[in-house]
């Protein structure tokens, strides 16, 4: 009876197996894309390959590109050009400061009685192209200076700024001498000086308290402080009505070649305060070689890194910064158009203004136009070996501007190829995927990007089945949904017959 239980048992068992050896009769075979839900239930897999492609791994093209890893998506625009480009892989930044230096410098001297200072700087600056600014204090000036200075500032080396009307100390004043002390002294000075906007403020012996500080804001853009070792950085969040400054008189020199590299690599905004520059200087007051030679350590060491500018120049750009936008317009496959405005008089801020622009991978040279020449642009490669542009000399309200792209001659007939993803080829699990990138001056092609195969996802029920027996083991074959590839999974063979009676 127990071995008559047994047999039974065991024809069972196979009865249920063979069961699965019908094929699979589910939907067409997918091509694409990989699957979810299929359950692998264990045993050995063989990896026999039955079907498929045998294309090779890819290697690169002869006219490969550069750095393909970069080359931009393509839309179609509604007249049917290409468009490589949008707004958010422009990404156009101003410069934190003019013509793209690293940092600035401002030479700042005080008081003006002794118009002969104007003649002593002017001539120094003149050999160097540097400009600086004159803090007048409106009672120290008479008629004889005023007229002295307007020549001065005529030469283009020195700008005018204020320095109060009577050099007063701000804590001890009222309300009421605040206004004359700051207010009156500009409406003199611009009356007396047509030609300058004098809209910087140097506070006179201490720093100011905060009444004195919002009435130079009414009439001015920028204060310098007394010396306090302090540097302000352009297009961060510094207070333009405490602008520190370093004092250099005959007692103190002026920063060494080192402070000012340190200045240079930190970005700052490094503001000198000088008195007046005289031949027989003593005091406060600093020698005209001094400050010569400093010009000349300027000059010889930092003139491609270091702006050396007039405080109101500086102060000019930093408010241009926070007020001046600029726009993407559009692009074709040759060119980026932006347009730049200011918020503020563009009759006041009008120093001129340098933009950097991310451009396509392919792009070897570029230019613009500017004042109706065109400008050749460097194309620098920065992180990520993305490249960009820098625009110099942006008029912060021209409106629209141009910059024009080049790409590298790599072909027979001398096209600059400028590369677009015309067609994507999706991956599967017996093809890699890839780009085939086109020119959209000529008929090259190219095929990169490439992307790896997708894994194999099999059905969920097999579609062979070999039962195993008592002595052999069985087996379930199943087939990848995309492609003819099988795997096979061994079924262990069944336990020995019970022969007892």
């Amino acid at each position: 009876m127990k071995k008559i239980i047994a047999i039974s048992l065991v024809l069972i068992m196979m009865l249920g197996l063979c069961s699965c050896m019908v094929p699979n009769t589910e939907g067409p075979i997918q091509t694409g894309g990989a699957q979810t839900g299929s359950t692998q239930t264990g045993g050995t897999q063989s990896g026999t390959q039955t079907g498929g492609s045998t294309k090779p791994e890819p290697q690169a093209p002869t006219h490969f590109a550069k750095d393909d890893t970069l080359v931009y998506e393509a839309t179609t625009n509604e007249d049917g050009t290409f468009n490589y480009l949008n707004e958010k892989l422009v990404q156009p930044t101003f410069t934190p400061y003019y013509h793209n230096y690293k940092a600035a410098l401002s030479m700042t001297f005080d008081d003006g009685g002794h118009y002969q200072t104007g003649y002593n700087i002017t001539n120094i600056f003149k050999k160097y192209g540097f400009r600086g600014t004159e803090m007048i204090t409106a009672s120290f000036v008479n008629d004889k200076a005023i007229e002295e200075w307007n020549k001065i500032v005529a030469l283009g080396y020195m700008d005018i700024g204020c320095h109060g009307y009577n050099h007063a100390n701000p804590p001890e004043l009222s309300a009421s001498q605040y206004e004359h002390e700051i207010k009156d002294a500009i409406m003199f000075l611009r009356e007396k000086f047509p030609t300058q906007d004098v809209l910087t403020y140097a506070s006179p012996l201490a720093q100011p308290s905060t009444p004195y500080e919002e009435y130079v804001a009414q009439f001015c853009i920028a204060n310098r402080l007394e010396a306090m070792g302090q540097q302000a950085y352009l297009g961060k969040d510094f207070n333009m009505y405490r602008i520190a400054s370093v004092s250099v008189n005959e007692r103190t020199s002026a920063p060494s070649q080192k402070a000012i590299t340190n200045y240079v690599n930190s970005g700052a905004w490094l503001v000198e305060l000088y008195h007046e520059v005289r031949e027989d200087a003593s005091g406060i007051n600093c020698n005209v070689s001094a400050l010569e030679a400093h010009c000349k350590m300027l000059y010889d060491n930092f003139r491609d890194v270091l702006w050396v500018a007039s405080f109101e120049d500086v102060a000019k750009y930093a408010r241009q910064l926070e007020n001046t936008y600029v726009e993407y317009v559009g692009c074709s496959m040759e060119s980026i158009t932006l347009k730049a405005g200011c918020t503020i008089a563009d009759d006041v801020y009008n120093i001129p203004m340098s933009l950097t622009v991310n451009v396509p991978s392919f792009t070897d040279s570029a230019y613009t136009i500017v004042n109706g020449e065109k400008q050749h642009l460097e194309v620098t490669t920065g992180q990520f070996n993305k490249k960009y542009v820098t625009v110099l000399d942006i008029d912060p309200a021209g409106g629209e501007f141009t910059i024009y792209l080049g790409g590298n001659s790599n072909c027979e007939n001398g096209c600059n190829h400028l590369y677009y993803v015309k067609e994507r080829v999706a991956a599967t699990c017996t093809e890699i995927g890839y780009n085939i990138n086109a020119c959209a001056r000529c008929d090259k092609t190219y095929e990169g990007r490439y992307t790896a195969k997708l894994p194999h996802v099999y059905m969920g029920n097999p579609i062979e089945v070999q039962c195993p027996t008592t002595e052999e083991e069985g087996y379930r074959i199943y087939q990848c949904r995309g492609c003819t590839h099988t795997k096979t999974e061994i079924i262990p063979v069944l336990p020995p017959e019970d022969t007892e009676e």
